[in-house]
């Protein structure tokens, strides 16, 4: 049983330290974007970024 429920944390753990690692990559990559989108003065891709509600 102790096995079984420290398999599962390793699943869970791993899954998660994946699901991070994405969400990290996915949030760098519209920094970058927003950063190009700034440098070029293009600024319908830069609001493109934020949500339609953002009001800060």
């Amino acid at each position: 049983m102790l096995k079984g429920v420290a398999f599962l944390l390793a699943l869970a753990t791993a899954a998660f330290a994946r699901d991070s690692t994405n969400d990290a990559a996915q949030i760098w990559n519209l920094e970058k974007a927003y950063w190009e989108y700034v440098k070029a003065n293009d600024l319908e891709k830069y609001r493109a970024l934020w949500h339609e509600d953002f009001v800060g």
